[in-house]
């Protein structure tokens, strides 16, 4: 019964990913998580714009300065990619969930389906840099 699960993952990977493009929407809490994960990327720490940060968990920033240091300090598509990556990630994770919780597959199936085609998540992956995926 892994088929149906591993096929809605791969599809619904290959529609979100195709939604990626190397831009960035602007909005304040992605503008953080940005310059933190550069500061962490350039080893000047956890600040922002030279103050130590105390705000934000560190988590998407560690992620986000990961993609920095591969695909360098703008790679606006590589961090939608990786938010991407997380959401067909949370989908096998709902599927499972569903399933250890007793329903039958079918009903997994249909909770992960709708967690991948969920709009939220959908804009904050691919059109903004938010934690919200992750978390």
């Amino acid at each position: 019964m892994r088929a149906p699960i591993l096929l809605i993952a791969l599809v619904l990977g290959a529609l979100l990913g195709s939604a990626v493009r190397p831009v960035w929407t602007l909005d304040p809490d992605a503008a953080a998580y940005v310059a933190l994960a550069r500061s962490l990327a350039s080893g000047e720490g956890y600040a922002l714009f030279g103050v130590p940060h105390a705000k934000y968990p560190p988590g998407i920033p560690v992620l986000l300065a990961g993609a920095i240091r591969l695909a360098g300090p703008a790679a606006y598509g590589a961090f939608h990619a990786l938010l991407v990556a997380l959401l067909v990630g949370t989908v096998l994770l709902a599927h499972r969930l569903v399933r250890r919780l007793g329903y039958p597959e079918v009903v997994a199936l249909a909770v992960a389906t709708c967690t991948g085609l969920s709009q939220p998540l959908f804009q904050l992956s691919v059109e903004y840099v938010r934690s919200e995926v992750p978390f």
